[in-house]
C-alpha cells in the first residue's frame, strides 16, 4: 500500500470537508452582518465580551478612540493584531492576535463591530481589507529599504 498517496488523499479530503463546512456556515448567514456577528461571538467575544464590555479593563473596547477613526484603523488591528504597552494580571503583556480569517470574513467582522459597538453605519468590504494589507506591506518594504 502506498501510504504517501493515502495520506495525501486523506489530507485533501480533510481540507475539502473543512472548507465545505466554513462555506456552509458563511452561506447560512443571510448577509455579511450575520457572518460578522457569528465570527465575533465565536472568536472575539471570549476576550471582548458581549457588546465589547470585555473581561477586564484592557479588553473593554466600548468607548475606544478606534470607533471615531476611519474603519481602516480597525481593519489594520483585525488583520495584524495589536500589542498593548500595559500589562495585565500577573504582569503579563497583553496583546490581540491577528484574526485567522480571510478578507471577506474580516470585512464582515469589522462592519459588524463598527455598527454594533462603534454605533456607526459603515460599509467595509473585502477590497478594503486587501487595500489595508497592501498598504501595510508597502510601508514595511519602504522601511526595510532604509537598511539596504
Amino acid at each position: 500500500m502506498n501510504w504517501k498517496l493515502l495520506f495525501s488523499r486523506w489530507n485533501r479530503l480533510a481540507r475539502i470537508v473543512g472548507l465545505s463546512l466554513l462555506t456552509a456556515c458563511t452561506q447560512q448567514a443571510e448577509k455579511p452582518q450575520d457572518v460578522g456577528e457569528f465570527i465575533y461571538n465565536d472568536y472575539c467575544r471570549t476576550c471582548h465580551g458581549e457588546a465589547g464590555a470585555g473581561t477586564d479593563a484592557q479588553t473593554v473596547i466600548t468607548g475606544r478612540e478606534v470607533w471615531n477613526k476611519h474603519p481602516d484603523t480597525l481593519v489594520t488591528t483585525l488583520v495584524f493584531g495589536w500589542a498593548n504597552s500595559g500589562q495585565g494580571a500577573g504582569n503579563v503583556l497583553r496583546a490581540m492576535p491577528p484574526m485567522p480569517y480571510n478578507d471577506v470574513q474580516i470585512a464582515a467582522v469589522a462592519e459588524h463591530v463598527m455598527q454594533t459597538i462603534g454605533s456607526r453605519t459603515v460599509r467595509v468590504t473585502e477590497d478594503d481589507v486587501r487595500r489595508v494589507r497592501a498598504e501595510h506591506q508597502r510601508e514595511l518594504q519602504e522601511r526595510l529599504a532604509l537598511f539596504n
